[in-house]
């Protein structure tokens, strides 16, 4: 933190490697120190009668991938996290890093355009990718299914887009800012009604939490926790996501929601030291025969 004489500046040092699949605590730290620099920055200039703004200093980083490029940028727009405080960025030394968050650019078009362009990208034509359009039309309707009763604000979503010509492949990153997979009401009232069977979540080991959550997550998948609303028109949720990510078409699929670390198409749950206040899913989309 720095002063000037009518502002309050906080600037929170990015890791070398800012990565939420392959270094997911690094980065989940480094969010989560964000979220508290915007808290006391406004309470400091408050007290002060100053302005305040946040730096997001990166100049360190030489490894800042497309998921941690989503949730940098969501800090940035979402006035739910950032308060309305402006954010600046000090970009890497490193050259490929600082070409890649320059370019960076946000999708939120309809499903039915980004599948269009994605199959253009990898079949050259316009080809319906039913997996791809039902993956992100239940991403889309599963948002709010992640929210907690006591807290009725509409949270954003964000989806991003990355091509990547020389794998061809392309690679989606979907995040979700409300509470979570694992803090939602229905995921809740489940542990409620199977007692025995969620006696330590939350408690005991990494390990320990990793097996409760390995529970949960089969229990979301194989439908036996429903949706808060019960609602058809609310899509089928993570049965079918889970289904569709495990179809051939993704050559991965992974989920990050709260302190779990989720590889779909493997079946791996793990537990993290590092809580994320949210569900981010990644998934690489390949060419596959139609």
């Amino acid at each position: 933190m720095t002063h000037n004489e009518n502002e309050v500046i906080f600037s929170i040092q990015a890791p070398e490697e800012c990565s939420m699949i392959e270094y997911p605590e690094k980065a989940i730290s480094f969010f989560n120190s964000a979220e508290k620099a915007y808290k006391q920055a406004i309470q400091l200039a408050r007290e002060q009668k100053k302005t305040a703004r946040i730096v997001y200093d990166l100049s360190r980083s030489v490894i800042f991938t497309e998921t941690s490029i989503v949730i940098l940028i969501a800090h940035i727009k979402d006035r739910n996290i950032n308060r309305g405080l402006p954010s600046i960025l000090t970009f890497p030394k490193d050259k490929v890093c600082e070409h890649k968050l320059r370019k960076a650019g946000i999708q939120k078009k309809v499903a039915k355009q980004i599948v269009i362009d994605s199959s253009i990208f990898l079949y050259k034509k316009d080809i319906r990718i039913k997996e791809l359009y039902s993956i992100l039309i239940e991403l889309m309707a599963n948002t709010n299914n992640h929210a907690d009763s006591e807290n009725t604000a509409i949270y954003p979503w964000w989806l991003f887009l990355f091509k990547d010509e020389k794998k061809e492949i392309i690679k989606f990153v979907f995040l979700d800012l409300g509470v979570g997979i694992f803090e939602s009401l229905p995921v809740k009232q489940f542990i409620i009604k199977e007692p025995l069977s969620f006696l330590q979540v939350k408690t005991g080991s990494v390990k320990r939490r990793g097996e409760e959550l390995n529970k949960i997550f089969s229990a979301l998948i194989s439908g036996k926790i429903k949706s808060s609303t019960g609602l058809p028109t609310r899509g089928k949720g993570l049965p079918l996501i889970a289904k569709i990510a495990k179809s051939g078409h993704f050559c991965s699929f992974k989920i990050i929601s709260n302190d779990a670390y989720i590889d779909v198409t493997n079946n791996e749950v793990s537990a993290m030291n590092e809580n994320f206040s949210g569900t981010l899913y990644y998934f690489e989309l390949k060419k596959s025969i139609l």
